[in-house]
């Protein structure tokens, strides 16, 4: 298995297992501790303690549970390689653990005793402990305990083998060749093609003085390459490489050539690259250190060296010998990492994703991290870097850190184009040829695939180069003798198709045109698989049906395939095979440009969407129009349809009959040519059926130029109705709300859907419908129906979420699911060291620090199905269960939700994989010996003056305030963050300078009050000790405690003055505040004549979002800029000028779309240092085409500046380039039109979501006569 992780525990190795800063360490470590009885079988363990002693499981997290003299049960999960857990739950709702660390404590030798029983103290229920107001207690009648764990280092780990018992070397060893290495090398990995192609051997292996020590070798002229599952790999070349199997964690300790030892490795997996023919013509440059200097700190002599490469620098580092040396040096697809050095620590990463980052030294030694940074530290001793690899063994030592970026194999367009043929091996020889004949070369196809299905016989794919005509006629040729003898056996084409695209590397199959000659038909009603691999892969689907099968039960399974997939599906006579060939447009233009997939019955006029003909304007060009009238090969209800389409050039339209489709065989199908300009085209059907039957038909065109690959159906609009069975394929695992969204009842909405509506609703009265989509757009309706139109054109859902019909919000999808809102009775305890007694065993190695007098009762909050306990500053809390789960956590403070239908806690305790089940929530606070190490949400203590002392006129020493979103970007955040730092400490503050320096995070489920600080450095250290940390929020958080909350506890603050205070914000999502709200936070900032810098990281290139009432804030608050940018954009105004006033500011409002305008009035620059800041309209569908800004010196003295902006941006800043003095500004401005198809429409100034404003702003480093107010 190999997967999931297990160490066995007892007294020799329970220290690498538990810090000593833990609170249960002493009592832990002084206990007899024997390893416990271990079995498993396939993905299953068993783990029981002999008799006397009682079992304890726990993780890394700090989360266990004690067992007693149970037995534990486990399963692996191996894609999460995390182990599921029967905690007293059942299996149906496991607990997960990251691994198992497991021991056998055995019992103490029972004592008599004369100390009196302790005082229980009851309460009115004569419970002997407290109960909550979420519901009626519990009565506990079972004595346990809860396992309560330090938080531990990664320990060695046990690789699960199909044995009964651990046995001593036992490490798995395994030597690879073609047959095999794919299953431990992905197809992603930069160096699959390389090991695709090369020539593989399983390399000799034997035992070296006994069964635990093992050299593995190759013949002459291979090279011996090992590897794990974590990536880490040598290349030994020649030399053979010998291991150690380290008994304890059953991993290999190996010889690669470091002064410091053997490294660890997890497996020993190995296999033999042959050399390359050429001899070597380089050697290996030595390694200097001019590419990255060396970094050293007075602490520690660390000079450690780092380079991050290229392909135009690599080859100083590796030579031609090496396997992938022709990939290193001559690949285009590499980058220079980047590498961030810290005094002795180091990261490198690359920045984008799609890219893995290969790290090596000069001994071979090399780890591949796929889309993770790699991180590590210099070791002063040795000079020499301990990286951290994933090894359960600790880091791994590397002489240096050599570093590249390699793009991962990616599915792209092909520049040879291939054609697949899969032909039935029912036709006749020359049924087949004929319709291949009529494929030419001037088609693009220079490589081509033949495979003759239906045979009963397995063949194999054959590949061709050269002329397809005399691949035809040599090549092609059926056998009706090794057809299937039985009518009723279905065609293998499915089978075919998936061993074709999964046998073969993503660069073969990438891109492909696949034609299938069908004779025979499936028995499959189901190609769902098939229809993945081909869209995965990208490959065109053609397939040409006999309307006379020779067997198989299923006519439509390959039509709907070639519906999924942009394919297109003709039943033909064998006759007319030829034709359809033709109308395919395989035999003139093969790149598909639209794809449309109508459902009509009896008679109707269908808006189709438009049809976008790419190419140089004015010019024309071929395309072939191709569509099906029918779904089945006997089109009998159909009658006529007319195609039509309009450009702002030409028009045009073919009309199909009955009558005209037997002139072709009475087929399903049409197709014709048609030469089009460059142009968008509205597209109409007008059709006419005899029957109220729905048919599916099949619309596409094609044409010489290579778009987009054929994945997607234009005008369709997903949705899809969500429980709990299936939820999971549509919530992403690293989303916020993954654990806590899985964790809940769900149930499946109602939707009611037509062509272009639909309306969605839970059907019971207590539920309430979460709507979202794949970007993360959601919103919880609480008994109310969500109706939504798609929109053809972008393919989306227009959905009223309570702004009324004129503001619709756009979801990519309409993903549904009703959350149970039942009532909550969970109990909840909180407990000291008196009333814990009655709820842990004696026997527990935690009983006495849980009884001990310095143990306290946490505090325990309640709201609704909601409760938190939290613990004083100096304590760990504890929360435990009567199935003896139990967890410890790091900070002082956890929440947990009642699941209204099992009546038990869901609590996050650390897992990865799923909130943890507690049957109740027992809770108490721990003494810590160590309360600096634990999380908590105090503020720092300063002494500030009383707020009587301040007076907001005050124009110098002030206070800086950053409040940013804790679901920011981490690397765009703390790029932008340094830039501030940097530039403000880089030269010392001047004045007038901050006297305090404040910190807050939003959109947190908790408030985060304000930590106030006496120097940059103190911030900052502030900042980097509370991170942005996704995990930490909620939908619940992101509404309770968004920007404007936040907004709200800053102007609250009394014990600091906050008088001309800098609040910069660093915000992520965009809110729905009234405009009551809004005016509210300008009025008290402008009262408080504090400025306002805000700066989101929003792409500008997808203009799919409203953030008018933010926008609206930083037009009220005078001293205020705002900027929009992936990575932010920081003010120039506010990095240059240490303390920048606001001058002049004048507002205009305007209309988004298609509006040209200008603004215009005097200003008064105090100096010639002065800022000008522009910032136009807020963040939708529009912006500014063109901006003028015209000056001129109102002493009329000649003096004119005139600034040009065209980079349709929202914010622009000038810096000096007016003298003081007067100014008469003009500035001009022309906006976009939407992009949506009401472009023609006239704007609207009644209606506010379409309301833009324009902020002309002028600040400078000196202050101002007096402060601008919003009354003014």
């Amino acid at each position: 298995m190999g997967t999931c992780e297990t160490q066995l525990v007892d007294q020799s190795n329970i220290n690498d297992y538990i810090k000593s800063s833990n609170p249960f360490y002493k009592s832990v470590i002084s206990s007899n501790l024997v390893v416990p009885i271990y079995s498993n079988t396939g993905c299953s363990v068993l783990l029981k303690c002999r008799e006397g002693s009682n079992l304890l499981i726990f993780d890394q997290s700090g989360l266990g549970v004690w067992f007693g003299s149970k037995t534990a049960n486990g399963t692996c999960d191996e894609p999460t390689r995390s182990w599921d857990l029967d905690t007293g739950n059942g299996m149906e709702d496991p607990t997960s653990f990251e691994q198992i660390l497991a021991t056998c404590v055995e019992k103490l030798t029972p004592t008599t005793t004369t100390s009196e029983e302790p005082t229980v103290t009851q309460d009115a229920t004569g419970s002997t402990a407290p109960t909550i107001s979420l519901g009626s207690t519990v009565s506990l009648d079972t004595t346990v305990t809860q396992d309560v764990n330090a938080t531990v280092s990664s320990g060695p780990t046990v690789t699960q083998e199909d044995t009964s018992t651990v046995s001593p070397c036992q490490c798995q060893s395994l030597g690879l060749d073609e047959s095999n290495i794919w299953d431990f090398v992905n197809q992603t990995n930069p160096f699959y093609p390389v090991l695709k192609n090369a020539d593989l051997k399983i390399p000799e292996s034997r035992n070296v003085d006994g069964p635990c020590t093992r050299t593995m070798y190759c013949e002459d002229g291979y090279n011996l390459m090992v590897f794990d599952d974590t990536g880490l790999g040598k290349m030994f070349g020649a030399n053979p490489a010998l291991g150690s199997c380290h008994v304890d964690s059953q991993t290999w300790d190996v010889d690669t050539g470091s002064e410091d030892g053997p490294t660890s490795f997890h497996q020993l997996f190995g296999t033999c690259l042959k050399k390359s023919e050429t001899p070597s013509t380089s050697t290996t440059a030595p390694i200097t250190t001019t590419s990255v200097p060396p970094t050293t700190t007075t602490a520690e002599n660390c000079e450690c060296q780092a380079y991050p490469l290229d392909s135009s620098k690599i080859a100083n580092y590796i030579n031609d010998t090496n396997p992938f040396y022709s990939i290193l040096i001559n690949s285009s697809d590499e980058r220079v990492p980047l590498l961030n050095l810290n005094g002795c620590t180091v990261s490198m990463s690359c920045d984008t994703v799609g890219w893995s980052l290969l790290i090596f030294d000069d001994t071979g030694l090399s780890k591949l991290f796929n889309g993770l940074p790699a991180t590590g530290k210099c070791n002063s001793e040795t000079q020499k870097w301990k990286m951290n690899t994933g090894n359960s063994e600790g880091p791994t030592n590397f002489h240096q850190l050599m570093g590249v970026c390699l793009k991962n194999v990616v599915c792209r367009a092909q520049a040879t184009r291939k054609l697949v043929v899969l032909y039935s091996n029912d036709f006749p020889t020359e049924v087949v040829k004929k319709p291949l004949e009529a494929i030419k070369p001037v088609y693009g196809f220079e490589r081509y695939s033949l495979l003759r299905i239906d045979d009963v016989e397995e063949n194999g794919m054959q590949d061709f180069e050269g002329n397809f005509n005399d691949i035809v006629q040599s090549k092609i040729q059926t056998d009706p003798t090794r057809s299937f003898p039985s009518t009723e056996t279905g065609s293998d084409v499915l089978a075919a198709i998936n061993k074709y695209i999964i046998e073969n590397s993503p660069a073969r199959v990438c891109g492909t045109v696949m034609l299938v000659l069908l004779k025979r038909m499936p028995n499959e009603n189901d190609a769902s698989e098939t229809a993945q691999l081909l869209r995965e892969h990208h490959i065109n689907l053609y397939v040409i049906s006999s309307k006379t099968p020779s067997g198989g039960s299923n006519m439509a399974t390959m039509y709907k395939l070639a519906s999924e997939v942009n394919g297109l599906c003709f039943y033909d006579s064998e006759d007319y095979f030829v034709n359809a060939i033709k109308h395919m447009g395989m035999g003139r233009e093969p790149n598909l440009v639209y794809a449309y997939n109508p459902k009509v019955s009896w008679k109707d006029t269908l808006v189709m969407p438009q049809m976008k003909i790419g190419g140089v304007p004015g010019v024309s060009q071929n395309v072939t129009i191709a569509f099906t009238i029918h779904d089945t090969p006997t089109p009998s209800t159909f009658r006529n349809l007319t195609l039509a389409w309009t450009g702002s050039e030409t028009s045009g339209y073919s009309v199909v009959t009955s009558e005209s489709i037997k002139e072709f065989g009475d087929t399903n199908h049409h197709g014709f040519l048609q030469e089009l300009p460059t142009d968008t085209y509205d597209m109409t059907l007008d059709y006419t059926y005899f029957s109220d039957a729905v048919v599916e038909l099949q619309f596409r065109v094609y044409t010489g130029e290579i778009l987009t690959f054929p994945y997607k159906i234009p005008g369709s609009c997903p949705s899809e109705n969500l429980d709990n069975s299936n939820i999971k394929s549509f919530l992403n695992p690293i989303n916020p709300f993954y654990k806590t969204i899985t964790s809940l009842t769900l149930k499946s909405p109602v939707f009611i859907k037509n062509e272009c509506d639909g309306s969605m609703y839970c059907e019971g009265q207590e539920d309430d419908l979460l709507v979202f989509d794949s970007t993360g757009l959601g919103k919880i309706f609480r008994g109310e129906q969500v109706h939504g139109t798609c929109n053809r054109s972008t393919e989306a859902w227009d959905v009223d979420t309570g702004n009324g019909p004129e503001i619709l919000t756009s979801f990519k999808e309409l993903y549904g699911t009703c959350m149970s809102r039942d009532t909550c009775n969970c109990t909840a305890i909180p407990m000291n060291h008196t009333t814990i007694r009655s709820f842990i065993d004696q026997d527990s190695p935690f009983f006495d620090v849980l009884t001990s007098s310095e143990s306290q009762s946490p505090i325990l909050n309640t709201s609704g199905c909601s409760a938190s306990m939290t613990c004083p500053p100096g304590f760990n809390l504890v929360l435990f269960d009567s199935t003896g789960l139990g967890k410890m956590f790091d900070a002082t403070r956890a929440t947990g939700t009642c699941d209204s239908k099992s009546q038990k806690w869901k609590i996050d305790t650390g897992s990865k994989i799923r909130l943890t089940t507690f049957r109740e929530m027992f809770g108490v606070c721990v003494p810590n010996e160590n309360p600096d190490t634990l999380a908590t949400t105090t503020p720092t203590d300063l002494s500030t003056p009383s707020p009587n002392e301040f007076n907001c006129t005050t124009l110098d020493n002030t206070t800086f305030i950053l409040a940013y979103s804790n679901d920011v970007n981490l690397k765009a955040f703390t790029n932008a963050w340094l830039s501030i730092v940097n530039a403000k400490t880089s030269s010392g503050e001047q004045n007038p300078t901050y006297s305090l320096f404040g910190r807050t995070r939003y959109d947190l489920d908790e408030v985060e009050n304000v930590e106030f600080f006496d120097s940059w450095k103190s911030l900052n250290e502030s900042v980097f000790a509370n991170l942005p940390n996704p995990s930490l929020s909620t939908s619940q958080g992101r509404i309770t405690n968004d920007i404007f909350n936040m907004l709200d506890m800053v102007l609250n603050i009394t014990d600091v003055s906050i008088c001309g205070a800098h609040l910069f914000v660093f915000g992520h999502h965009f809110t729905s505040a009234p405009e009551e709200v809004v005016l509210n936070r300008a009025v008290r900032m402008n009262d408080e004549h504090m400025m306002l810098v805000m700066t989101f990281d929003y792409d500008l290139t997808v203009p799919a979002y409203d953030a008018s009432d933010i926008y609206q804030l930083a037009t009220y608050v005078y001293a205020s800029v705002i900027t929009f940018d992936v990575n932010f954009r920081i003010p120039g105004m506010f990095l240059e000028a240490s303390k920048p006033y606001v001058y002049y500011v004048p507002t205009s409002g305007f209309i988004v779309a298609n509006y040209s305008g200008y603004l215009t009035g005097t200003i008064t620059f105090p100096s010639n240092e002065s800022f000008i800041s522009i910032n136009f309209g807020g963040i939708r569908s529009s912006g500014t085409v063109s901006v003028r800004l015209a000056l001129a010196a109102v002493s009329n003295d000649g003096i004119e500046i005139t600034k040009d902006y065209t980079d349709n941006e929202f914010y622009y800043e000038e810096h000096g380039i007016v003298n003081p003095g007067d100014w008469w500004f003009r500035l001009d401005y022309v906006t976009s039109p939407r992009t949506s198809n009401t472009s023609n429409s006239e704007p609207d100034p009644d209606v506010r979501g379409q309301w833009e404003f324009i902020h002309f702003r002028v600040f400078d480093k000196t202050p101002p006569a007096k402060f601008y107010s919003i009354y003014d």
